[in-house]
This record gives C-alpha cells, structure tokens and sequence, in this order.
C-alpha cells in the first residue's frame, strides 16, 4: 500500500495498492523481480483486480484472474477489513508526517489481523504502473506535481 501526504491539506491518503503473489518460479517469495505477480487493489474498494507479472516478454502483458499454479481466484477477491486497513494506514502515517511517501508492506494473516512488516520511503513504482500509469490519479498527479515538478 502507498500512501502519500496531501501536499495542500497535510493529511494521508492511500494513493495506490497492490498484492503481491508468489508462483512455482518465485518461490519461496512473492518477490516480483523473482518472477511473481502482483494483482492491483481498488483503492476505494478492496477488490483485487487480475495478476500480472512485471516481467514479461513480447508487447502483451499476461492477465491472471485465477492463479495460474493454485486455481485459486485473484480478480475479484476483496481484501478483508479494507477499509479499516486504510484508516489505520493514513492514521500511522498522520504520525510520521515528515516523511512524504510511504509503500507499506503488510501481511493479513489467518487469525483475521493485518501484520505490519515495514514501511518503506523507496518504492518499487513498476510493481504499481504496470497495472495502471498512477498520473491519471488526480490526488497522485497533485503529489507529483508538487513534489517534483511535473507539468502534464
């Protein structure tokens, strides 16, 4: 999860997500430069778009709704307790305001709860943009735009 302080009102918000999903290839991780996939999260929903993988050869990005080892379904899949998740995040980051940007990585485990692993201040922006160009979000545009300057 990304979340991004709003350079005119000075509060957090979630400006993107996305989930991590290992295979045969990248076990035992998740990673995708090991060759997994990750899947785009809807920000205002939860839900789990299909996986794709950041690497990839030829001009067409391969879609994964299920799991394409597991059978297990991707697109669709709703985080649990999104929305508390969100809260908690943006409230966390409320605290740690001096920094501008941060990709949280967090795990939900069996007994229901959502695990805080680290929060980083270098993201790996391809395992997001690969799904979507994050410019053509209003809020993430603004960010930029003031952060560094871009213009279009």
């Amino acid at each position: 999860i990304m979340s991004m302080i709003d350079p005119e009102t000075g509060r957090p918000f979630v400006a993107f997500a996305a989930h991590r999903i290992g295979n045969d290839q990248s076990a035992p991780v998740d990673n995708c430069a090991m060759g997994g996939y990750t899947a785009p999260i809807d920000v205002k929903t939860g839900t789990m778009g299909a996986a794709s993988a950041s690497k990839f050869s030829g001009m067409t990005k391969p879609h994964y709704p299920i799991h394409p080892h597991s059978g297990n379904p991707i697109e669709g899949v709703v985080i649990p307790q999104w929305e508390k998740l969100k809260h908690e995040i943006c409230e966390l980051h409320g605290r740690l305001n001096y920094i501008n940007y941060i990709g949280w990585d967090i795990v939900y485990a069996a007994d229901g709860h959502f695990y805080l692993l680290e929060g980083n201040d270098q993201v790996d922006l391809k395992l997001h943009q690969v799904h979507s160009p994050l410019l053509l979000d209003s809020a993430v545009k603004k960010f930029y735009t003031y952060h560094i300057g871009i213009s279009r």
